[in-house]
């Protein structure tokens, strides 16, 4: 190896130039580790939503469930059609895109899959069923309660959901 006259300018080493210096800085320095931060895995709000969905259904269902030659059946409210439970569906007056009516009980009955999705909601019918049931006043007061903008937090979903589960357990321990 030969010594060079000029020293390198970065470790005054008299063997290399700056340009094959060891201590040069890289163009793209080496990334250093980033520490993984442990999460603990949190329920979304949407799928809290969807699982109290699901158990106010089956509530609203054996709420209006009675038995008959052993088994437990229900009544659409639209058009009388006798079926079980389990092959009904919670009808809402107003629909569950209004959040302040969506899991009230006096808005929700059961209903078949034929008046609920097919004739959607049946509500010339439905109509008649509320006024018959709670009064022409008591339908407009629940008009008015769908449209009020207050949003249901998710810690009283989640209070709901053990709420609702035990009374789903009572009425099929009946």
């Amino acid at each position: 190896m030969t010594i060079r006259s000029n020293p390198c300018k970065l470790c005054g080493s008299v063997y290399h130039t700056a340009a094959f210096c060891q201590k040069r800085p890289k163009k793209y320095p080496k990334p250093r580790p980033v520490k993984k931060v442990t999460r603990r895995p949190t329920v979304s709000r949407k799928k809290i939503v969807k699982d109290f969905d699901a158990i106010f259904s089956r509530y609203i269902r054996l709420r209006n469930a009675f038995e008959l030659n052993g088994e437990l059946v229900a009544k659409c409210v639209t058009c009388g059609d006798i079926k079980s439970w389990k092959q009904l569906q919670n009808g809402h007056y107003y629909s569950r895109g209004r959040y302040p009516t969506r899991w009230d009980e006096d808005n929700c009955h059961v209903q078949c899959v034929v008046c609920n999705l097919y004739r959607k909601g049946n509500y010339i019918k439905y109509t008649l069923f509320m006024i018959d049931t709670y009064g022409r006043d008591f339908v407009d007061e629940l008009g008015m309660k769908s449209v009020n903008p207050a949003k249901i937090s998710t810690v009283d979903l989640k209070g709901k959901i053990d709420e609702y589960t035990r009374k789903v357990k009572i009425l099929l321990d009946k």
